[in-house]
């Protein structure tokens, strides 16, 4: 999936899926991956929303039931990113004030502010941030939306030290563009 073969990945996904639903009581760490796999193949190929939204909802319900277990640094930050993507598909089903509470809530579970480093996937902390500012663009929201993204640019000049065009660029596309029409 990395490698962006979806194609490829689609059935090695629903392979996987199915293995872990027979074995729940042995795989449920590798049960959420999968799912948060499956949401994230569905937002970036356009998927159905509702599939999205099933696959964030459950990988959340799993993720919560392994922290419950666990209670760990890593259990929290994955109930994190699975809030953050339960919030990226309530923003992909038009579902903003619910797109809102989890981006909240992942934040929440991250300690916020940003970390001033990156620290591998600690980069995902940025992305309930991107997806709050979208939801506060469809609502209309748009001083808060412009906070938002100027944090996120801001945490990026501060962890890679030069300058970012690439996502500078989408960010203020998408905020001028959601402005215009």
């Amino acid at each position: 999936m990395e490698r962006g073969n979806h194609k490829a990945a689609r059935p090695i996904l629903a392979l996987a899926l199915r293995i872990c639903r027979e074995r729940p009581e042995t795989m449920l760490s590798i049960l959420a991956d999968v799912l948060f796999c499956h949401a994230s193949l569905g937002a970036a190929t356009n998927d159905s929303p509702e599939k999205i939204l099933q696959y964030a909802t459950e990988h959340l319900e799993v993720r919560t039931q392994l922290h419950a277990q666990m209670m760990s640094e890593h259990s929290r930050i994955m109930l994190s990113t699975a809030e953050g993507e339960l919030g990226q598909a309530m923003m992909i089903n038009n579902r903003h004030e619910e797109a809102l509470e989890h981006c909240a809530n992942s934040k929440a579970l991250r300690n916020e502010p940003l970390p001033s480093e990156a620290m591998g996937e600690d980069d995902i902390a940025i992305f309930p941030r991107v997806h709050e500012a979208y939801s506060m663009i469809a609502l209309g929201r748009l001083e808060q939306a412009e906070r938002s993204i100027e944090e996120i640019l801001a945490f990026r000049r501060r962890v890679y030290k030069q300058p970012d065009s690439s996502f500078v660029y989408v960010m203020q596309s998408t905020f001028v563009m959601e402005n215009v029409y």
